[in-house]
């Protein structure tokens, strides 16, 4: 018995195979018909077979059924008999009863013998719904095996490689004090295996001194809740002397009926090793930065002696060549005919005005490569020149907000602020098409410093922020921060210890912070 339905195929949802592959215990082919009629009705993709003796029903087994529908009351084999079978085979189909009338008794024994449910013939709208119900339980039977099964599995997987780790483990009964340690401690240590109950009873004394505190600390703080794993770094000393450096895991797992910890277990790793690199990483890191730092000096030593040489060789000969056109002027003003040197004169007052826009020019850059009023007059100075010089040039308008009148830092920690305030700026007349631009500066005491605040401060944490009204930044591109304008911001500000973080929405402008240490 075969057919397709115009509903969906409800059983992908459960993740069998299309079509249902039904079996149906009766002896009349009309009542069959009718239930495979309801389940294609409830949208069930039906491939239905007819058994009514037990060797017919074995031989359809082989065809592994996704469920089997038996009557209660048949002659030769029914319900109960099929259950029967299904037990002693390895087929996991559900099985429902399906019969013209059921007693409770009758319905009871069948549910204690294996079925997942039963449908009288006279209301035959509950089948699909029973099928369904079926499949699923079936489903999660299945999953359940062989989420089992997979753990099992693990269990095993995870022993062999406990066994052949150079992890140490550990197990502590909380109410004896009694501490249970695997073999791989005292081989880590240089410690023979028969001396692994001495380690146990004399933990205590192996810790170093220095870090007994901490990891009892540590271990006190999970035990009374407030961390949900135990992870602690000390030293322990081996047989040599020497001390070697762990990373000690563990979590509780076993209370009272109290819920107080009664037993913690885990795990001990040798760390000296990777303690070593990360120390050596570090120290890279810092050589690195101060390399960083060596380079960010060199290039601002060029770009300062490069303005000079724009500003006092460009520049004079600009002057010198005005002067020769002044003089050509006046020599050509005493010529004969008014008329043949007014197009000359004409011409050179153009030239003498190009010249000046020249020389403005030269000052232009010469200022851009390195501002003469950060060194003359100091940082806020230059920040609010700047501001001023950005507001005029862009024709947006830009407020410079400063609790101070001067900020002491060194040459390049002032140079990298003006220039993370330059690029701010820049990124606001190239991306922003904002209208209004605030920036503020102000130096906060640091932790543990004295909190009171002159008009020039000498130690704390500076912050710089640079707020537009603009069309806003992607939340996507605030977190990659990939442009070159902002690595370089946050590279500058990462020399001297400090960090640029980007904040904005779409439509409603964009924030870039800095702070960083004074000293």
């Amino acid at each position: 018995m075969t057919g397709a339905s115009a509903h969906p195929p409800r059983q992908r949802a459960l993740d069998i195979q299309t079509p249902l592959r039904v079996l149906v215990v009766e002896d009349r082919p009309a009542d069959a018909e009718l239930m495979m009629a309801e389940l294609r009705r409830t949208g069930f993709d039906v491939d239905g077979t007819r058994v009514d003796t037990q060797a017919d029903f074995v031989r359809e087994l082989k065809a592994r059924p996704d469920v089997v529908l038996a009557d209660y009351s048949l002659p030769e084999f029914d319900a109960i008999r099929a259950l029967g079978v299904l037990w002693e085979s390895d087929v996991t189909a559900p099985l429902i009863v399906v019969t013209g009338q059921l007693g409770d008794e009758a319905a009871a024994e069948c549910m204690k013998l294996g079925a997942c449910d039963y449908v009288l013939k006279d209301r035959l709208a509950r089948l699909g719904p029973a099928v369904e119900i079926a499949l699923q339980q079936r489903r999660l039977e299945l999953e359940t095996r062989q989420a089992e099964a997979a753990l099992k599995d693990s269990e095993e997987r995870l022993k062999l490689v406990l066994e052949g780790s150079r992890n140490s483990f550990w197990d502590r009964d909380l109410r004896t004090g009694a501490v249970e340690l695997s073999p791989q401690l005292a081989l880590m240590l240089g410690y023979g295996e028969t001396e692994q109950p001495r380690i146990a009873s004399e933990w205590t004394d192996f810790v170093h001194p220095d870090d007994r505190s901490q990891a009892a600390a540590t271990l006190q703080a999970h035990l009374e809740g407030k961390t949900p794993d135990y992870e602690a770094e000390y030293r322990l000393r081996c047989k040599s002397g020497t001390w070697l450096w762990v990373l000690d895991r563990g979590r509780v797992v076993a209370r009272d009926d109290d819920g107080r910890p009664v037993r913690v277990a885990g795990t001990h790793r040798d760390i000296t090793e990777a303690k070593a690199v990360r120390e050596r990483l570090t120290e890279s890191l810092q050589q690195l930065r101060a390399l960083a730092r060596r380079l960010q000096t060199v290039r601002e030593e060029e770009r300062a002696g490069i303005a000079r040489e724009v500003h006092d060789v460009l520049r004079q000969e600009m002057t010198g060549l005005k002067m020769d056109v002044a003089w050509l002027s006046g020599r050509l003003a005493k010529a004969a005919g008014p008329d043949d040197i007014a197009p000359l004169l004409e011409k050179l007052e153009a030239m003498s005005g190009h010249i000046d826009l020249t020389i403005q020019n030269i000052r232009r850059i010469s200022t851009e490569l390195r501002p003469a009023v950060l060194d003359a007059l100091g940082l806020v100075a230059a920040l609010e020149w700047q501001a001023r010089d950005f507001a005029k040039r862009t024709g947006v308008a830009c407020a410079f907000v400063s609790e101070l009148e001067d900020i002491d830092l060194d040459t390049e920690r002032a140079t990298a602020v003006f220039r993370i305030f330059q690029e701010s700026l820049t990124n606001v007349t190239r991306h922003a098409k904002a209208s209004q631009v605030t920036a503020r500066v102000a130096v906060r005491p640091a932790a543990g410093s004295d909190q009171r605040q002159s008009s020039r401060m000498l130690a704390g944490i500076l912050h710089l922020s640079v707020e537009d009204d603009g069309v806003g930044m992607p939340k996507s591109r605030t977190g990659a921060q990939r442009s070159l304008g902002l690595l370089g911001m946050q590279e500058r500000a990462m020399i001297f210890g400090g960090h640029v973080t980007v904040e904005g929405e779409p439509g409603f402008g964009t924030t870039v912070s800095l702070t960083m240490p004074l000293g």
